[in-house]
Order: C-alpha cells, then sequence, then structure tokens
C-alpha cells in the first residue's frame, strides 16, 4: 500500500487550519518554518508516496517533462512560474526527487544537487484588502530579490491566485496579472484581509444614516453623511479589525454595514422587497 508521506501530513495540517480559521493565507506563515523542517525530513527518506498537491515552478528555467520517472525522452516542459498538479512523488535512485502528473508523465521537484525545481503551492481564488497603511512592493517573480513591477497603496484590493513559499520562507502571493507580492511580514504581520467583491446597491436603513470613513478602519477620519433611505453603490466587503462588516464604495471610501448586530446597510433588492410588502 502506498504511504503518505510526512511532508503530505504537514500541508495536509495546514490546510486544516486554513479551513477552520477567516484568515487562512496568512496565519499559514506562522507554520512555515515548521513546515520547511518537515519538508525537508521527509525528503531525506522519501519512498514512493500519494499526493493531491500543486507545485509551481520556482527556477529561472524550463523544467522538463518525461514519460519515465528516471528521465528518458523529454515530453514537454513546465516554464518559470506555471503550476503543475502531481499525484505520485518519489526519490529515484539518482537521488533526484519526482513528480507524477495527472497525466502520468514525471517531472522534477528538486534535482539530486538539492536544488529546488518545484515548490509546493495552494491554488485558490481571492479577493484581499491591504490593511496596513504602507504600500506594499509588487515583483515579478515569487522571490523578494526580483524586480519591483509596482506598489499596493493602503484600501486597494488585489485578487490572489496562488501562494508558495519563497526560497527565504517569506509566504508569496501571486496575483492575477501574474507577479507576486508578500501576504505577511517576516515577523507575521498581516499585510492584507480577505474581502468579498459585490458590486451591489445598498440602503442606509438606520434612522440616523451614518459616516463615510477614510479608510476600513472605522475610527478614521469621516469623508460624508449616508442618509437613512439613501442608496449607495459598493465594490467589497471586508471585516475591520474590530469586526465590522465594512463597504468600499465607488469613490473609495468606506461605511459600515453591520456593527455587533446592528444592520446599517440593506441590500437594495431586499429593501424594495421590504417596502413592497406593506
Amino acid at each position: 500500500m502506498l504511504a503518505r508521506d510526512a511532508s503530505v501530513e504537514c500541508f495536509d495540517r495546514v490546510d486544516r487550519v486554513d479551513r477552520e480559521c477567516c484568515w487562512c493565507h496568512v496565519h499559514r506563515s506562522h507554520l512555515l518554518p515548521h513546515l520547511a523542517k518537515h519538508v525537508e525530513a521527509a525528503d531525506r527518506d522519501l519512498g514512493l508516496a500519494v499526493v493531491d498537491q500543486w507545485y509551481i515552478n520556482v527556477s529561472t528555467r524550463a523544467v522538463e517533462v518525461c514519460g519515465d520517472m528516471n528521465g528518458g525522452q523529454v515530453i514537454d516542459k513546465i516554464l518559470p512560474g506555471q503550476t503543475v498538479h502531481g499525484t505520485l512523488r518519489c526519490r529515484t535512485g539518482s537521488g533526484r526527487v519526482v513528480l507524477r502528473r495527472d497525466d502520468g508523465c514525471w517531472t522534477t521537484i528538486r534535482t539530486k544537487d538539492g536544488k529546488s525545481r518545484l515548490s509546493p503551492a495552494t491554488v485558490f481564488d481571492q479577493w484581499y484588502i491591504c490593511v496596513i497603511p504602507d504600500s506594499i512592493n509588487v515583483r515579478c517573480g515569487p522571490e523578494l530579490s526580483t524586480s519591483l513591477v509596482r506598489t499596493i497603496q493602503p484600501g486597494e484590493a488585489v485578487r490572489g491566485v496562488l501562494t508558495c513559499c519563497s526560497s527565504g520562507g517569506r509566504l508569496r502571493l501571486r496575483l492575477e496579472d501574474g507577479n507576486w507580492t508578500s501576504l505577511c511580514s517576516n515577523d507575521g504581520q498581516a499585510y492584507f484581509r480577505e474581502a468579498t467583491y459585490v458590486n451591489q446597491w445598498y440602503v442606509s436603513v438606520q434612522p440616523d444614516g451614518q459616516h463615510g470613513h477614510r479608510s476600513l478602519d472605522p475610527d478614521t477620519g469621516v469623508t460624508g453623511h449616508i442618509r437613512f433611505g439613501q442608496a449607495v453603490h459598493g465594490n467589497f466587503l471586508c471585516h475591520a479589525g474590530n469586526g465590522d462588516l465594512r463597504l468600499k464604495l465607488d469613490d473609495g471610501t468606506w461605511t459600515t454595514v453591520a456593527s455587533c448586530g446592528l444592520l446599517f446597510l440593506e441590500e437594495a433588492s431586499a429593501f424594495e422587497q421590504t417596502i413592497s410588502a406593506f
């Protein structure tokens, strides 16, 4: 019977934490040093192991794909930054750690001299809001040494599609445009908070109305007032640090949808249905 190796079990534990924690893909960072040790230890004694894992080519060159685990004719190549899903991995007699793709072909995870070609990755589709007061660098590759492309500003929304570790252990996020940024600092400070894209009209349902604010944090400067019954359009829902559900409006300001069980904004369609019932 094929056994699941220790590195796979370690990834499973991280995935379980993700499912139970609303800060998934961010709190993973606290486990990365321990995760790396488990993976390295597992690789030293690696036999044939069943996996269900995405990988990404983190090297600067294409990784060859062959019909046999020991090499042979090259039938495909995995380009830098390209992802691949595997079902089996093992160490060959020459010392390479190899992965069998879904189509049955084989490629190299790590060379016999220990150079990493493919790194474990988590594939998903998630919007994030930048929640720190400083801009965050966006680079062309997963390594922090790659070229700077642009910066993400406080309050800006970005869409992530994949996470993996850099060679230095930083949890990196690949954006939908193919560029990369960090999800958190070295000491675990989160740079982003998960958000939901809505593209929705809302109506203020509190008699006294409510304020609009400069940023996600409701304690920041007031930018305006939303009257009772006034309709506003927003694109992103995100929880503030105090737990309030906040809406990012079209002009970039923020207002509260719900706080401490009290509803401030209701979806316009639901509000219209309530009015028509009377």
